[in-house]
């Protein structure tokens, strides 16, 4: 009986010391070598739980032109990132339809959770980029069968043209907007939303041009703010609209370095945080940290390094008052990591 005792105590007292920060997914997990996990996304419910996404590449860790068996998966956690859930499958199309690139938002007033992804049959139509969504009424216990969107939003024109929503995270906006980003690549971003709860979807018209991944928040001023990856560029761009993206005001963020990699922008509070990779005029991609502005994205300064070596894709999640969560790729896409950040 005392032996079961100092077992249970030991116990309690390793999962405490590691409790805030859990390799989700990992490399190891797969027979297949070359098989991978890639591109975080996550999201808080209205319940406070945590939803973390992400593709699970089968066969090869190739982008969805090349990898022909990608799905969607999930773990959860109902108690801020200390414990999770088993994975499970979100989207699971048969070999060779594939689906990549999860991004995710809540509406606000319904509550339902938006997950969207790029959608590829390489079989019949390769190359031909489909947008898809499911979505949750029951705060990510179910989902629905898969809406294909791509129709509403883009023109018949666009067929082949290598297009895609942003992975990792949309906005829900104070007027009641789901929106989104949409890349035309080597041309720019579209916003893409909903104005009722779901039911119909549109694209807006003006492009901010040249942006690629973009992120897109609403500022406490009303005003929507996309922060963008720019190929070959070395510093973010961010693109600002008063006017629900008529119009787009854009500069060069020399404060933001970037090695044309994907990051994330959250406003928490009133502070904007941002996480991106620390590396200008290249494209390695290493050095994760996190920065913040107080002032709308005048001025950033850095809060903590994250990951100094090998690190990629990340997004940002608000956890409570004084707690964010970031889910980031490590170590040559080995692992994918989720970290509490305590800012206090």
């Amino acid at each position: 009986m005392i032996v079961k005792k100092i077992f249970v105590l030991f116990f309690l007292v390793s999962t405490t010391v590691h409790a805030q920060k859990h390799i989700l997914f990992t490399k190891k997990e797969f027979q297949d070598k070359n098989s991978c996990y890639r591109i975080p996304s996550i999201l808080q419910n209205h319940k406070g739980t945590l939803l973390a996404a992400v593709d699970e590449r089968n066969g090869s860790c190739a982008d969805l032109i090349g990898g022909d068996d990608i799905n969607i998966v999930m773990r959860a956690s109902h108690d801020q990132g200390k414990t999770w859930s088993s994975t499970r499958k979100i989207v699971d199309f048969p070999k060779g339809q594939s689906a990549s690139d999860v991004s995710m938002v809540l509406d606000k007033k319904t509550k339902e959770i938006f997950l969207f992804y790029n959608f590829m049959n390489l079989v019949n139509s390769p190359r031909e980029f489909r947008l898809h969504y499911v979505s949750s009424k029951d705060h990510g216990e179910t989902w629905s069968n898969p809406r294909d969107i791509t129709d509403d939003i883009t023109p018949a024109t666009w067929k082949k043209k290598f297009k895609f929503i942003t992975s990792g995270r949309g906005e829900y906006t104070s007027d009641g907007w789901i929106l989104n980003t949409l890349v035309v690549l080597d041309e720019g971003v579209y916003l893409m939303g909903s104005k009722d709860h779901g039911k119909t979807w549109e694209r807006f018209p003006t492009l901010a041009v040249m942006a690629d991944e973009t992120n897109i928040v609403e500022l406490p001023n009303k005003k929507l703010m996309l922060n963008a990856r720019v190929k070959k560029h070395g510093f973010r761009k961010i693109f600002i609209s008063g006017n629900k993206g008529e119009s787009w005001v854009e500069k060069t963020e020399y404060q933001l370095e970037d090695p044309t990699c994907n990051a994330s922008t959250l406003l928490h509070n009133g502070t904007l945080y941002f996480s991106n990779l620390h590396v200008k005029g290249s494209e390695t991609r290493e050095n994760l940290g996190i920065k913040t502005s107080k002032d709308n994205g005048v001025t950033w300064k850095l809060l903590k390094t994250i990951e100094p070596g090998d690190t990629a894709y990340s997004v940002l999640t608000p956890i409570s008052k004084n707690k964010i969560g970031i889910l980031y790729e490590r170590e040559d896409y080995r692992d994918i990591v989720f970290e509490v950040i305590h800012l206090k």
